[in-house]
């Protein structure tokens, strides 16, 4: 059999097209498991095991986090303390593994932003809560950040300031073998002094002569208008 030139074109175009959809089809899962995986973990924690409500209110409040497939899932079970336990059971079985757990959380892990600007205080403080989040969330499926701390330390470095990461190996000098945790510790020390710090000179400036001519310029020209 014989292609035309724009027939093998056409072919080489669909191949494409369908290596993309397919590429594109497994980001939108592994996001989508990802968020349906943090959504149970919240609900659990916040309403779940929340004694001061009845079964049917946390029907209810289940009932309205959810959407897509995941409220299908349940969508056949009447608003009633019974079925409760029943939804519960079926979200667990379908989304709560312990293995898409914690697939979900290293994926998380995998995926940090990176921030290089040791001044962007907010990215940084975001970065160290978001860490912190995902090891405590394997930690309470029963993994320890021991058993994965050499595989995970480098991908660490290449998420923060340079600098930081100079500076974390000089003050580990003498230690056999860093740790997650260590680095954690230097983080959320560097991070806090940064805050303290923003804290205190932003005072100081407000309370300066400085920002008092500049408070007067302001108003002066307010008032020329």
């Amino acid at each position: 059999m014989v292609h035309r030139p724009g027939s093998i074109r056409k072919i080489e175009i669909y191949k494409k097209f369908t290596r993309r959809y397919l590429e594109y089809s497994r980001s939108v899962f592994e996001v989508y498991k990802n968020r349906v995986s943090g959504i149970l973990a919240q609900y659990k924690a916040a309403i779940h095991k929340n004694e001061n409500l009845q079964d049917i209110e946390k029907f209810n409040y289940l009932k309205s986090l959810l959407t897509d497939s995941v409220a299908t899932a349940i969508s056949g079970l009447p608003l009633t303390p019974e079925n409760y336990r029943k939804a519960v059971e079926i979200l667990k079985e379908r989304f709560g593994k312990k293995e898409i757990l914690i697939s979900a959380h290293t994926n998380r892990l995998l995926n940090l932003e990176q921030v290089r600007n040791t001044n962007d205080i907010f990215a940084l403080r975001k970065l160290y809560d978001e860490i912190n989040v995902q090891i405590r969330s394997l930690e309470s499926l029963g993994v320890n950040s021991i058993s994965y701390g050499l595989l995970l330390l480098p991908i660490l470095y290449k998420c923060i300031p340079c600098n930081y990461v100079l500076q974390f190996n000089r003050e580990q000098n003498g230690k056999e073998e860093s740790n997650v945790a260590d680095l954690l510790n230097f983080l959320r020390n560097e991070i806090e002094a940064r805050e303290k710090t923003l804290n205190a000179t932003s005072v100081d400036f407000k309370n300066s002569k400085l920002y008092e001519n500049k408070e007067n310029k302001i108003s002066q020209s307010i008032l020329i208008r």
